[in-house]
């Protein structure tokens, strides 16, 4: 992939400047006329790892079915809660529940 200071910092959510100083002490300076440094998915969390002050990932350790399990348990019991009402991604659930208990 071609990766940007820009889209990394708003992918995760960390400041343009540290992500591309990061980048260039990693990677070194972007090529000229390249739109971005050419990193595999290893290289981006490997990167972002290494921006100042930021804390490790939580669940980087875990497997990935693990993940989706959790992550299906968590919606079945937001559903039971009556927070969520779908399968989707549940923070427009979440809006609807919120405007409606306003």
């Amino acid at each position: 992939m071609i990766a940007t200071a820009k889209s990394l910092a708003s992918r995760f959510d960390v400041p343009v400047g540290e992500i591309r100083a990061v980048l260039k002490n990693l990677h070194g300076p972007l090529p000229r006329g390249a739109k971005g440094w050419p990193l595999s998915e290893a290289e981006v969390l490997n990167a972002i790892e290494h921006v100042p002050g930021r804390p490790p990932r939580a669940f980087a350790d875990r497997p990935t079915p693990e993940l989706l399990n959790q992550y299906a348990q968590i919606l079945a019991e937001l559903r039971v809660r009556g927070v969520v009402r779908t399968g989707n991604a549940p923070l427009g659930d979440y809006a609807e529940h919120m405007a409606l208990s306003v």
